[in-house]
């Protein structure tokens, strides 16, 4: 029971912390993309080609590319599932045809979203569908936070840019 309690206690503050973090690539720049992502025109999905290499300014200011460095077709999937049903938005993924036909592509990339696991349902379904739920899993939550906590510190004490211009 002191185990279990102790857990939670240490999940809510990590979302606590976390939360507040917009920059770097490991947890800030999803909660970036979770604030506005339901007042987009324009997102973009895909890996560090999309990351690296479009400017969501040229579509217009309401624009946000959310590629991410060695991140695959199911990590995009999960979070084009987390925009809005009702708003029309324009969704330009970027596919690599070697993940798209391999048979050894399993789909973990979606476990770039684990942090948010216990806190919504379409990111929890979808890393389920990667990789099995354990009962440890439902029952330590802050082990959602094993290999963030470093970059989530790095990040709460010295962002490397501005998140607002971002």
């Amino acid at each position: 029971v002191l185990s279990f309690m102790l857990d939670k206690v240490v999940f809510y503050s990590l979302n606590a912390v976390s939360d507040n973090v917009k920059t770097g690539q490991s947890i800030g720049k999803l909660n970036q993309y979770l604030d506005v992502k339901d007042s987009l025109d324009v997102c973009l999905y895909g890996s560090s080609k999309v990351n690296h290499n479009i400017d969501p300014s040229v579509f217009n200011q309401r624009s946000f590319n959310m590629g991410l460095n060695r991140r695959s077709i199911a990590c995009a999937s999960a979070l084009i599932k987390l925009l809005p049903k009702d708003k029309p938005q324009l969704v330009l993924l970027q596919l690599d045809y070697l993940d798209i036909f391999s048979q050894e592509y399993s789909g973990e990339d979606v476990l770039a979203l684990t942090p948010k696991y216990h806190r919504d349902k379409i990111i929890h379904n979808e890393i389920n569908k990667a990789r099995p739920n354990s009962v440890l899993r439902d029952f330590f939550w802050s082990q959602d936070y094993n290999g963030f906590i470093s970059s989530i510190i790095k990040n709460v004490i010295s962002p490397n840019y501005d998140y607002t211009t971002f």
